[in-house]
């Protein structure tokens, strides 16, 4: 029989009910021992323990070495200091050369009576996992005592951000101080920890509670002294709160405690908007404190998107798909949306005028939400079991909703684009979406026409709700579409902690991109969007990978293909492939033509087959439009070259390929549509194109209003070309004589998409 001594349950109720928490602890599979206080071992005494320890930082001003900051003097005579630069932020670093627990650390700046200075302190056991521990953000002047951190932490290193300094551009720390006493801690946490959130978005005023999982790993019963849970903002690094959960109990070997519903963070009415870590800290009877981060949540408003969306307009009986977030993946989910239903649409609803999308930002199921947002779409527009001939899983290249078009196919995107400010909401992310069933790795860099950092999360294997749609729609074929070579953006480093190996693509692998290189220009974009960035070990060497934002794995398509293949009705399978994307560019213009040609009979009862070609910047397309006017879509990246593009690309390889299919056709005699707009390419690039056509002999040139937005908005009138399209389109017919007109076209084929590299030999369309 097992008798408690007084009190010994006191950490079961009566500590949770005086945090007015809701939740409970249950010890699974363990013998629960009487324990009485005080469960810690006798403290030693705290005495300085940074003394000339050896000291590093991220950059050091000359005469202001780091090993200053903790020498013998705490005057400004001896003082670190480091240029903070454009992103407010510079480091310096103690390694105490070997694991205490802290209880004080005192940060003096430099003194002059009137200057203040903003910091952050994070510590770390092994200096690649870090953890918050205290801060300073208001503005009282720097002392010659210094601020005061009176802590409870272990650690071995001690690092601290400085952010702001109110006389200059520069950090200066004259003496950091640690204080606390040796702690031996064993060689690995002798706790598994696992937590989960009710969910991943959070309105200010609103509670935080979690499900807490403590697995003993180790072979001996763990006594816990303390189990907290520690909220850091990471847009915010100064927000800090910890809130302790439970405390003094014994974990079986073997065993799991579990606390669920436990109350961690009541988010204050006036919480900013943003990411919060949460960080779990466990402590020991025998001194041992482990602090690791778990997850986090994002404060949010209904000014925000967390899942991309897309509204359906109706102008006089015509859809009007209008994407809001995303980027070229979930773009191709809205040009989808209008080659299946005869329409049209615009780019996305703009971050401001002529600027980029609005930013999807990320929560932990954003994947898991993304994927479903796509499979919701298509089936409350088209029905829940409408039978699709094909399906395209593909990246957002620019060529896919050509491909849509020309085979009336859905597109399922293989990424995700999610915007954050730090490695751990990514990591969060990858994690949520292991354990609940989505595979998934990530590249992750900076785009310009997003503000916030951005990460690609890429789909590793297909999701059952994939699977899923491809049953209930009865699909017979699918064709796997991205860039498989590595010319492009895909110069990356791999984030090599927790086991990651280099030179494999993995569940939970995050790949750190280099748009230009890594160049200067590289690093400080992603120091500057990523603030956490230094925190994570990286790969020494740059790699090459599949293009961050059009590229596709080989593991994806062996993954995708065997799942298809196992699980679904579906009968063959093509992967088209372009060695870089400026092939998967000109790859529409092929398509359409495939697609004309087939259709030539319906297509020359109104007149040639060809009339026109659309010269569409990355990102303009309007797939049913054109084809409903016959122009072939010429796809060009705004800022690439432009006399390569027009001389060579357009009036050489696309005249070849309009002769090929349509011999009859005067290129010369073609009317060229410069799809430019305001938040695409602007009047300069219209004004180039302009030009350069004419320099050719191309003179019949459709010019749009170049101050418009390529934004579906009839406030400001008919001006961008979604709504010129709209419309045009209803000038000459009725949405349902559009949508008999469609039926009337018959789409291409595996067979036909399997003929163009014969045409076309830049592109490859395998049979898997």
């Amino acid at each position: 029989m097992l008798h408690l001594r007084k009190g010994a349950w006191f950490f079961l109720m009566g500590r949770i009910t005086a945090f007015g928490q809701a939740g409970k602890v249950v010890l699974i599979g363990l013998l629960v021992f009487a324990v009485t206080a005080p469960m810690f071992k006798v403290q030693a005494q705290s005495s300085l323990i940074s003394l000339n320890k050896p000291a590093v930082a991220l950059s050091t001003e000359d005469g202001s070495d780091p090993s200053l900051v903790n020498d013998a003097d705490g005057s400004n005579n001896s003082h670190w200091a480091s240029y903070m630069g454009a992103f407010q932020n510079t480091w310096v670093q103690i390694d105490l050369e070997g694991t205490f627990f802290i209880d004080r650390i005192n940060v003096r700046n430099w003194v002059d009576g009137t200057r203040y200075y903003h910091y952050y302190i994070r510590g770390s056991l092994d200096g690649i996992h870090w953890y918050p521990i205290a801060g300073k953000s208001d503005d009282t002047p720097a002392s010659e005592s210094g601020d005061d951190h009176f802590v409870s932490t272990v650690a071995r290193y001690v690092r601290v951000n400085v952010t702001y300094n109110s006389a200059n551009q520069s950090a200066h720390i004259s003496d950091l101080k640690v204080y606390g006493y040796p702690v031996a801690m064993s060689p690995a946490p002798p706790l598994a920890i696992e937590v989960a959130t009710e969910r991943g978005a959070y309105e200010a005023g609103g509670s935080v509670h979690l499900d807490v999982a403590l697995r003993n790993k180790t072979t001996v019963p763990q006594t816990v002294a303390g189990v907290s849970a520690i909220v850091h903002g990471i847009d915010d690094p100064y927000y800090l709160r910890e809130v302790e959960l439970a405390a003094n109990f014994i974990v079986a070997p073997g065993a799991t405690a579990t606390m669920n519903g436990m109350k961690a963070w009541d988010i204050p009415p006036d919480a900013s908007n943003g990411a919060y870590g949460i960080f779990l800290k466990y402590t020991l009877a025998n001194g041992e404190m482990w602090t690791d981060y778990q997850t986090f949540v994002r404060v949010t408003d209904d000014s925000e998107l967390t899942v991309y969306q897309i509204d359906v307009h109706q102008y006089y009986g015509l859809d009007i798909f209008a994407l809001d977030g995303g980027m070229s993946a979930e773009y191709a989910v809205q040009k989808a949306g209008e080659a299946l239903s005869a329409s049209v649409s615009h780019s996305w609803v703009t971050s401001a005028p002529g600027e980029g999308p609005n930013p999807v930002y990320a929560t932990q199921e954003f994947l898991e939400r993304s994927v479903q947002a796509t499979v919701d779409f298509y089936n409350e527009q088209f029905g829940a079991t409408t039978k699709f001939d094909t399906v395209i899983i593909s990246t957002g290249v620019p060529s896919v909703p050509y491909v849509s078009r020309a085979m009336k196919a859905p597109v399922l995107p293989l990424q995700f684009l999610a915007a954050m400010s730090s490695v751990k909401e990514l990591k969060a992310i990858l994690d949520y979406s292991a354990a609940h069933g989505l595979s998934a790795y990530s590249t992750l860099g900076y785009d310009g026409s997003v503000t916030p950092g951005v990460a690609w999360l890429k789909l590793l294997d297909l999701p059952e709700a994939y699977k899923d749609f491809l049953n209930d729609h009865d699909v017979d074929h699918v064709v796997i579409m991205g860039s498989s070579g590595t010319f492009g953006e895909s110069t990356a480093k791999e984030l090599l902690d927790d086991g990651a190996v280099p030179g494999t693509v993995e569940p939970g692998d995050i790949f750190v991109m280099y748009p230009g290189g890594g160049t200067v220009y590289d690093i400080d974009q992603l120091t500057m969007k990523f603030r956490d960035l230094g925190e994570f070990q990286l790969e020494a060497s740059y790699r090459l990978i599949a293009d961050w934002e059009s590229g596709v794995s080989p593991e994806q398509l062996t993954n995708f293909t065997a799942s298809i293949q196992a699980d679904t009705g579906v009968q063959a399978i093509d992967f088209v492939a372009g060695i870089d994307s400026l092939h998967l560019y000109e790859f529409a213009s092929y398509v359409m033509l495939s697609f004309y040609k087939k259709n030539e009979a319906a297509l020359s009862a109104e007149g040639p087959p060809v009339m026109g070609v659309a010269l569409n910047p990355y990102l303009i397309a309007h797939p049913f439009y054109e084809s409903k006017i016959r122009y072939v879509p010429f796809l060009f990246w705004q800022f690439g070259d432009v006399e390569y593009t027009v001389d060579v690309r357009l009036n050489q390889h696309l005249r070849d390929a309009i002769a090929h299919y349509f011999p009859e056709i005067d290129f010369d005699e073609l009317h060229f549509w410069i799809g430019a707009t305001h938040n695409f390419g602007r009047q300069l690039t219209a004004d180039n194109y302009e030009a350069r056509l004419i320099h050719n002999g191309l003179f019949h040139i459709e010019m749009n209003d170049y101050t418009a937005d390529e934004v579906w908005d009839l406030s400001d009138g008919l001006n961008a070309p979604v709504e010129y399209a709209a419309h045009n389109l209803l000038a000459y017919s009725t949405p349902q004589q559009l949508k008999a007109w469609d039926a009337s076209l018959q789409p291409l084929t595996l067979a036909d998409l399997e003929a163009i590299p014969n045409v076309y030999p830049h592109i490859s369309v395998t049979r898997q």
